[in-house]
């Protein structure tokens, strides 16, 4: 019965752009129904504009070449107008601080349609010296030190491949220059390997005797291939090649260090495996998984942000380049369509003989409907895209086609409908001008003389945590405790809690939204074995007990605010005075005052108290609230939500800090689980 009040006022972004923004949509939104000319137009936040303009700009790549080749100028082009925005100090408004001040690295978002290609944009990034972090995302097994890495442990199980072999003696493992390669090899072809042993004349001074230090290093671990494991080998050919500490002066070698101990703990979950299966599974791993497997990690809180348009649902940045806007809504051809109202038809699979072949008249009625939803979809994630941005608004992508967001900015720019962007030439898609420009470093090994010792990180220190993998938080947890767990004994306790942890993940925190026949579907999804339909609706049953409790919590209280911004498993990783540590935080949610870190637990009570339980996961939620406060630069709160109960507790911070001293102690006198053995259920059986 109360007045409706319009949500009419952006308090995100200023009056400029949110000018554009209304003269964008309404042309986008026009005869939908989501048509923006019915409702009150969008005004900006109290704040003004930190310049006179313009907010939008429209950066187009010209025909002519490749698609790859497009992507690489279009990167560069972003890639660089980041880097100048940084150089110049251009001013943006802080929210918190109520100011304008210069932008930083993190005030900065490249939204992308997809993750295909954005290797592509850290690499360019990398290049203009301009530091990025990626939360989730592909690119991993396509990075140039994974793919050296990879070339070693191919060679060494197949010292037959010369392919792989070159890419190893090029890459900064031995840093040969191609003509020298190419005068192994000589006129008659002759094999590296026994080249590199006997170089010609022409190989002379120090290229010769890299060629020595080669062969010296490679027999070496051809022999050891013999009776070590591959992770034990791609150690070791990393202590001979000081591989690693040839990244370190360069742009991205951070990136380029963490993505190295990340394919070594993959590989060290390999053990017991022949060397060609670990090659073999590298390679199946990269063709299969590749879409998600994202670069390694790192505690990167001011830097700029690679994430698809849909992972910054929520979230905001002052300045956001929105590139591939080119990418239009393309028709599908799945052999099995269907709608809830309308039913269900099944047609032959699609393929390159048959691409004329009638189908069904029903067939492409649901079709049809299937594009009309995919165009309305389209639509609205471009106006989740250019929401993001608070201050400056960046488009960019193929000025070839018609049916992207480029193409409708650039029309509504061209009919009258858009005013006051920057529509810029399209640039020519010469990838040589990014070479000339900036041609890649030159790996050259210094002087005997000017040699210096490269200690790598925690070599010094008691060896506890392998020399190149961090350590779950969950692995500092006390050696020995008098807690009582009451498991059900069916072997389920552990995937209970995943489910549990999933469905307040999908939901947004509101799990009321989820029906019973949902969460059977995340059961069967979250279990690594099948499960009868019996199984399955009795976990099922039991999580929604779980949940229904979480509904009454003070934090589900907390998540109803829809002013609330929330993270579910939020991956994290940092340096905890030189012990790198890893997890994922069950929630993070920020109010009106301020952070938050809450980690669910199932456990079953029987007795205790919620504190007194809390107490047993002191150095957990302390280190989850530390890293959080050291990413955010603000003080944060933390708790354990015990799920059976409803209570949410936390240690007292006395408690925390005496927990940590503890820890730490353990960790400098070398009492500390190995990473593969810190597996961890709150609910043991």
């Amino acid at each position: 019965g109360g007045p409706l009040l319009p949500l009419s006022r952006s308090f995100r972004s200023h009056d400029a752009l949110v000018g554009r923004i209304n003269e964008l949509f309404g042309e986008v939104f026009e005869g939908t129904d989501l048509d923006l000319a019915a409702l009150p137009p969008m005004t900006g936040r109290p704040a003004a504009a930190p310049s006179g303009g313009p907010h939008l700009t429209l950066t187009q790549i010209a025909g002519g070449a490749s698609g790859y080749d497009r992507r690489r100028v279009e990167a560069d082009a972003v890639a660089g107008e980041i880097a100048e925005l940084l150089d110049e100090g251009r001013l943006v408004w802080d929210r918190h601080d109520d100011r304008m001040r210069p932008a930083r690295p993190g005030d900065i978002a490249i939204l992308l349609r997809r993750f295909a290609n954005v290797h592509v944009f850290q690499q360019a990034l990398d290049t203009h010296g301009v530091a990025a972090a990626t939360p989730s995302g592909t690119g991993f097994f396509t990075r140039q030190e994974v793919l050296d890495c990879i070339n070693l442990l191919r060679w060494l199980a197949e010292p037959q491949d010369e392919l792989a072999l070159s890419g190893v003696l090029r890459s900064p493992f031995f840093a040969l220059a191609d003509d020298t390669l190419l005068a192994l090899r000589g006129e008659r072809g002759r094999r590296l390997r026994i080249a590199l042993a006997d170089p010609p004349s022409e190989v002379a001074g120090d290229d010769r005797a890299r060629c020595a230090h080669a062969a010296e290093t490679l027999a070496g671990l051809r022999r050891a291939a013999a009776s070590l494991p591959a992770d034990a080998l791609l150690e070791l050919a990393l202590e001979r090649s000081a591989f690693e500490a040839s990244w370190a002066p360069l742009a991205g070698g951070e990136q380029a260090r963490a993505n190295i101990r990340k394919l070594l703990r993959i590989v060290r979950t390999l053990a017991g495996h022949p060397l060609s299966e670990v090659v073999s599974y590298l390679d199946q791993r990269r063709d299969d998984l590749d879409p998600h497997e994202g670069p390694a990690t790192l505690d990167r809180p001011d830097a700029v942000q690679l994430m698809t348009v849909h992972g910054a649902k929520g979230l905001e940045f002052p300045i956001v380049f929105v590139p591939e806007a080119h990418v239009a809504s393309l028709a599908t051809w799945d052999a099995v369509r269907w709608h809830r109202e309308d039913g269900v038809c099944v047609t032959l699979e699609r393929d390159e003989d048959d691409d004329r072949r009638p189908r069904p008249g029903f067939y492409a009625h649901l079709q049809q409907q299937d594009q009309t939803e995919d165009a309305d979809e389209h639509r609205r994630l471009f106006y989740v895209a250019a929401t993001r941005a608070g201050d400056y608004l960046y488009i960019s992508g193929d000025a070839s086609g018609g049916r992207g967001w480029l193409h409708t900015v650039r029309d509504a720019h061209e009919d009258g409908a858009l005013r006051g962007i920057e529509l810029r030439e399209p640039l020519p898609p010469d990838t040589r001008a990014i070479a000339q420009r900036q041609p890649p470093p030159v790996l050259r090994p210094p002087a005997a003389s000017e040699e210096q010792d490269y200690v790598p990180p925690l070599l010094e220190r008691p060896p506890v945590i392998p020399l190149r993998a961090s350590t779950p938080v969950t692995a500092l947890r006390p050696p020995q405790t008098d807690r009582q767990y009451y498991g059900r004994g069916d072997g389920l306790a552990a995937l209970r809690g995943l489910i549990v942890h999933r469905a307040l993940e999908v939901s947004g925190g509101a799990p009321d939204s989820l029906d019973g026949e949902r969460l059977v579907e995340i059961a069967r999804e979250q279990s690594d074995r099948a499960l009868d339909d019996a199984t399955a609706e009795a976990l099922a049953t039991e999580v929604r007990e779980l949940l229904e409790r979480y509904e009454g919590s003070p934090v589900a209280d907390a998540l109803s605010s829809p002013d609330v911004e929330r993270w579910f498993e939020l991956p994290f990783a940092w340096d905890w005075d030189g012990v790198p540590v890893h997890g994922s935080i069950d929630l993070v949610y920020r109010d009106a005052d301020g952070w938050h870190v809450i980690d669910f637990k199932s456990d079953r009570l029987d007795g205790a108290s919620a504190q007194e339980a809390a107490g047993h996961y002191a150095v957990q939620i302390g280190l989850y609230q530390r890293a959080l406060e050291a990413a955010v630069g603000e003080p944060a709160s933390a708790g354990l939500l015990f799920l059976r109960s409803g209570e949410l507790a936390s240690p007292p911070p006395a408690a925390v800090e005496l927990a940590l001293a503890e820890a730490r102690e353990r960790v400098d006198a070398g009492e500390l689980l190995e990473p593969a053995d810190a597996g961890f259920l709150e609910e043991p059986e």
